[in-house]
């Protein structure tokens, strides 16, 4: 938990900082990243761990038998880039890898477009006429969210760049008739909604959103117990190529003895 508020609490500084229109993209410090990352693509979604086992674990590469972590059912995990059917997350200050059919997303701004997009309809202009409060203009991750991304209190500096023409691109009408728009990004955030009759309102409606229905989560195992499996593994492959160089010198003394 008190990593995820860390997580939540960088977000949330580079956000306010970065500049306008600006995108610096964060990478992971890891290993195969760096080796693939041409064939990495950017993410930036965050999940529950859901593992068949209540668990799940992270490792080192996509298909490696080497585990760095394991994180029980129901942790968030943000993935922050994918491979394959691989995402590269960040536990316990570890970056790892994991599959993702042993993840399921938190309900967002793609989730949401996935059930109401049907709804959706072009942006003409809706906001552009805005000659209301501008104090404390709140942004979502959806229309309906629990909670606002964040509230932007500079209301002059975020009001122009919100009334340009190409700032917001869908729009949505929820079932109290308030207007949402929808921005890909703004100064710093991603994906976000507005609501236009009311952007400075933090207490709309919370939209009923899917259960999880998360596998029951187990106690994960110590760090010496990921080992075992690896351990074993080496122990056979170690064991195998001595085998191996035993009966390759057998076969050289052998070739020599019928030589003289």
């Amino acid at each position: 938990m008190k990593k995820w508020i860390s997580l939540c609490l960088m977000l949330a500084l580079f956000t306010a900082f970065a500049p306008a229109r600006a995108d610096v993209l964060w990478e992971p410090d890891n290993r195969f990243y760096r080796a693939h990352a041409e064939e990495c693509t950017s993410h930036s979604r965050v999940y529950f761990a859901n593992g068949p086992e209540g668990n799940v674990t992270l490792y080192s590469a996509p298909d490696s038998i080497f585990p760095v972590a394991q994180v029980e059912n129901g942790t968030r995990l943000w993935i922050s880039f994918l491979y394959e059917d691989w995402g590269c997350t960040d536990s316990e200050d570890r970056p790892g890898w994991c599959p993702l059919n042993q993840l399921v997303p938190i309900y967002d701004s793609i989730s949401f477009a996935e059930e109401y997009g049907a709804q959706f309809r072009v942006y003409a202009g809706e906001f552009t006429g805005y000659d209301g409060p501008a104090e404390g203009i709140t942004f979502w991750s959806y229309p309906g969210a629990p909670e606002p991304v964040m509230c932007w209190q500079d209301g002059d500096e975020i009001l122009e760049p919100l009334t340009e023409a190409d700032t917001f691109t869908q729009v949505f009408t929820d079932e109290e008739g308030f207007r949402w728009g929808y921005c890909n990004y703004l100064y710093g955030i991603r994906n976000f909604w507005m609501c236009f009759d009311e952007p400075t309102k933090t207490d709309h409606a919370i939209r009923a959103i899917p259960d999880y229905n998360l596998t029951p989560a187990k106690k994960v195992l110590f760090p010496v117990s990921l080992w075992i499996p690896t351990a074993l593994v080496l122990t056979v492959v170690g064991v195998t190529a001595g085998l191996l160089c035993g009966l390759r010198y057998k076969k050289r003394r052998t070739d020599k003895a019928s030589e003289t």
